[in-house]
């Protein structure tokens, strides 16, 4: 009986070909289930079976649950009748993919982007004392105890998810971007830089996802403060349930200094990163311990100093520190932000040894830490 390995994950990209790619010589035959793959540089394997399904949809709560709770009866219909006998790779998005291991009679792993139902504790969705609550956490208990391995982001995620499973039993996997695609680097004829009239300036950048857990509505305040500095411009890319919300707010505050943008094509991000002199990542609060902004890798790669926003005890304000490469402050620390920012934008000295520091991180985030795996 030959080996199959599959892949289950709504919004597939680089990373989950790259953990396709350093399995395939341990089995025959390998296949994704997802919405989308967002590919790179890197395309999927011609022997990689994408088994489509439908596409998630950040919009709002409402699309979220209901893509969610599609792509897990999708993927159970597929894998009932085409992989019954393959290993499974469960990545928690959507999170309720999880509980296809426990009806389905496959082997299986589990690699923990989000922690669910912590979650949804957190941002006050339900209790502790919840019916959802509680039955979720003892299936998590079921799970997790008869996962083949386990593996999460940061040393804190896993630290939370040891309230499920022995701490003996989870690995910690680092994520990583491709640093041959993102490379730092002074494009001539960058189109994104002369198409936004960015020469000159110093650009300050979010690229990504502008869902409930990012606070990028600080950006744009953050913007307001700085709106006296001519150089300093803001650059907001991406998309999600919070899209909306900041188009008002920049219109409102009459903003001139920025610019929001939907997601950029793959193939851009070169030229769009390459473009900003400092990046931003944020990071609710209350998902510190149990998420990882994979974008962080993305500002390491090209060398970027980063603005981090989020809670001294995240996995992000851990990254910044352990590198040296910017600063992380809470989202009521404004005028830090502020500081932060002028003192970066003043200081070339400064500015050049946050680069250099994000680039040499970079390094331990390469392609190579999907051997990890393994």
């Amino acid at each position: 009986m030959s080996k199959t390995f599959v892949v289950i994950d709504q919004a597939a990209g680089q990373k989950q070909i790259e953990i396709l790619d350093v399995f395939n010589s341990k089995f025959d035959s390998q296949a994704i289930i997802a919405g989308s793959i967002n590919e790179r540089q890197k395309k999927l394997g011609s022997n990689v079976k994408w088994e489509k399904t439908i596409v998630y949809n950040r919009k709002n709560a409402i699309t979220r649950l209901y893509t969610w709770v599609v792509f897990t009866i999708q993927a159970l219909f597929i894998i009932s009748l085409k992989y019954r006998n393959a290993h499974l790779f469960v990545i928690t998005n959507p999170p309720t993919s999880v509980f296809l291991t426990l009806v389905l009679p496959n082997k299986f792993s589990i690699l923990v982007f989000d922690l669910y139902p912590d979650t949804f504790y957190e941002y006050g969705i339900i209790s502790k004392n919840s019916i959802i609550y509680t039955a979720w956490a003892k299936l998590n208990k079921k799970i997790f105890r008869n996962a083949e391995r386990i593996y999460t982001l940061g040393e804190s995620m896993a630290n939370r998810l040891s309230n499920y499973v022995n701490l003996s039993k989870i690995e910690v996997v680092e994520l990583w971007t491709d640093s041959s695609f993102l490379v730092k680097k002074d494009i001539q004829n960058n189109w994104f830089k002369e198409k936004y009239a960015l020469d000159n300036k110093f650009v300050v950048m979010y690229s990504g996802n502008m869902g409930i857990t990012h606070p990028v509505e600080i950006v744009v305040d953050l913007a307001k403060s700085l709106n006296d500095v001519d150089e300093i411009y803001f650059v907001l890319i991406g998309g999600g349930h919070k899209y909306s919300i900041l188009e008002k707010k920049i219109k409102d505050y009459g903003l001139k200094n920025i610019i929001l943008m939907p997601f950029l094509k793959p193939t851009d991000l070169p030229f769009s990163f390459n473009s900003a002199s400092m990046g931003v990542v944020t990071l609710d609060s209350k998902a510190g311990e149990l998420s990882v902004p994979s974008k962080v890798f993305d500002l390491f790669a090209v060398g970027l100093p980063v603005l981090g926003i989020g809670s001294e005890t995240s996995e992000l304000s851990r990254l910044l520190k352990k590198y040296k490469c910017g600063s992380c402050f809470n989202e009521s620390n404004l005028t830090e932000m502020v500081n932060f920012t002028k003192e970066v934008y003043n200081n070339p000295k400064y500015y050049h040894e946050l680069s250099e520091n994000s680039k040499m991180g970079s390094n331990n985030h390469g392609p190579k830490n999907a051997q990890k795996f393994l």
